[in-house]
């Protein structure tokens, strides 16, 4: 079973990178069982040679601790799989998995899944991050010793609670506030005395001693994945202290915590993205190189705004950074798409090609007048990374800091097209010849959950005699040459990236070699865009429990 390091089962889909339609005839032809709630789907120290896709319903997984407990240590949800480290290692089943609701599976064989591997090996891949996040979550939980997260609020009561409603909404699994102090305006409800349900409970507590508050919160992280307290961190040893904010009692707010579940539209940018954190469950967005194509991101972005996906990390590389540090701003898709559509107009300004084909001197001052108000990268409300390039060593450099115009100038500036860009020690040119999918950068970032969009797929070409005899027709010119050029080399470290959790790619076809003079033709491919988002929404809802809920 897969077990990611934020304690859900979930992430890298099992059959990423393999067509839908693939999958979906697949699975149809797949036997399906059903497994009634509470029953075991998997039992520890079973060995079925056979992997269960979880269709709908969801499980619980349990492994057992040095006294023979079984401990709740994670979750597997729709669209996930059961079964395929077993299978995998070639050892039995380390971990018990019990449905927790009425769960509908299709049953995946030995002989199917070395067929599958044989024609997509890249699921190898994927199953050696799975076990990795397994093996990290596991260590996570020796270290603390118990299943449930604890954290210790600096804050009010009511905002404790507010924090433990909005990682149940998150994580679509039980918590607790614990309020020892102040009695909180918001109301919420006691925990039932069996098995809770996925959702937030309020206590109101008095303890005489620190060392019983202490026994009081190990006994409720036995049962509740996360356990938020407000209490000095000098009572509780393992817990995380989190700095919580103010919050106004609206009606919208109270009635959503009635419930015990608070979603990020209603609790705001600020709890949500607390929650993400605590849960292990922050997501980065990598926007990756492509010149004209880079209108494409602009369709993903309405994608996820329409529904209410808010990213924590956005990097970008080339034209993926202009479009990553509009979206730092806050700005909304369609705005961004006119920022795109202006820079394109400064695009295509011929000069004597010394330093290089193009003057970026119009671009640099277009984006200055439009990256203000913040002007520096650290003081933007969501964090950013702009990749570029160094020449003089080859190596990425990553701005995460500094100002931001700078920056996109520097991993917009195609090499021999636009000048190289100085700064201090480095001599920049395009993100994409180092890194044009930054994938890295969004995890290094701290994303747990990576969705990356890349704008240029891999280029195969057939075998060809060199002795075959001259093509007529016309060579192309030098400046499309090197745009094909740069074209290929990005594809190749496309190719060459790091593994995201998600991947979108759009169906965007060939685009001419003179696409900096029509720049702005580039806008279609914006439906491309989001119809690629819509694609791999299933798969985004599979790593992040609280979307399409």
């Amino acid at each position: 079973m897969s077990v990611p390091a934020g304690g859900e089962a979930g992430g890298s889909s099992f059959f990423d990178g393999i067509p839908p339609g693939e999958v979906a005839e697949l699975l149809e032809r797949l036997e399906t069982r059903r497994f009634p709630a509470g029953t075991a789907i998997v039992e520890e120290g079973d060995f079925t040679r056979q992997v269960y896709v979880v269709e709908s319903g969801s499980a619980d997984v349990f492994v057992r601790n040095g006294a023979g407990d079984g401990r709740r240590v994670g979750r597997v949800l729709s669209g996930t799989t059961v079964g395929e480290m077993s299978l995998f290692t070639g050892e039995p089943a380390s971990a018990t998995v019990r449905a927790h609701d009425d769960v509908v599976v299709r049953v995946l064989s030995e002989a199917e899944f070395e067929r599958l591997a044989e024609v997509h090996p890249q699921i190898y891949r994927t199953l050696g991050a799975a076990l990795a996040g397994r093996l990290a979550r596991t260590n996570q939980l020796a270290a603390r010793g118990s299943s449930g997260e604890v954290t210790i609020a600096r804050g009010g009561p009511d905002a404790a609670y507010a924090l433990a409603c909005s990682l149940a909404w998150h994580t679509r699994a039980p918590a607790v506030a614990l309020v020892t102090g102040e009695v909180p305006h918001l109301v919420g409800e006691p925990p039932p005395a069996g098995r809770p349900e996925r959702r937030a409970y309020l206590l109101h507590e008095t303890f005489g001693s620190a060392s019983g508050l202490a026994a009081r919160v190990a006994d409720l992280s036995v049962t509740f994945d996360h356990v938020v307290v407000v209490a000095g961190a000098d009572a509780i040893s393992g817990g995380v202290e989190v700095d919580l904010p103010e919050i106004e009692l609206t009606e919208e707010f109270r009635h959503a915590c009635r419930g015990g579940l608070l979603p990020a539209a209603t609790s705001g940018s600020t709890f949500a993205r607390i929650a993400r954190k605590r849960a292990g469950l922050t997501v980065g967005l990598a926007l990756g190189a492509g010149s004209v194509r880079g209108f494409a991101h602009c369709g993903v972005l309405r994608g996820l705004a329409r529904v209410g996906l808010e990213v924590d990390y956005v990097c970008g590389t080339s034209i993926g950074s202009s479009v990553a540090a509009s979206h730092a701003y806050g700005w909304p898709p369609d705005e961004i798409k006119r920022l795109l559509k202006g820079a394109g107009k400064t695009l295509f300004r011929p000069t004597l090609p010394t330093r290089g084909f193009m003057s970026s001197k119009q671009f640099g001052r277009y984006l200055r007048q439009h990256f203000v108000e913040p002007e520096r990268i650290e003081d933007l409300p969501m964090p950013l990374g702009i990749v570029t390039a160094d020449i003089s060593t080859g190596r990425e450099v990553v701005f995460r800091r500094g100002a931001v115009w700078r920056a996109v100038l520097a991993s917009c500036s195609i090499p021999g097209i636009y000048p190289a860009q100085r700064m201090g020690p480095y001599t920049l040119v395009d993100g994409g010849v180092v890194n044009s999918v930054p994938v890295s950068v969004a995890a290094e970032m701290g994303a747990g959950t990576v969705i990356a969009v890349r704008l240029l797929g891999p280029l195969h070409g057939p075998e060809f005699d060199a002795e075959a005899e001259e093509s007529a027709g016309k060579s192309p010119s030098a400046f499309s040459a090197i745009m094909r050029a740069i074209d290929m080399m990005q594809s190749r470290t496309t190719q060459e990236g790091g593994a995201a959790t998600i991947t979108i790619t759009p169906e965007l076809g060939d685009v001419p070699a003179s696409g900096l003079k029509s720049f702005a033709d580039g806008e279609q491919f914006a439906e491309a865009g989001e119809a690629a988002f819509e694609a791999a929404l299933p798969r985004i809802a599979s790593a992040l429990p609280w979307i399409g809920t």
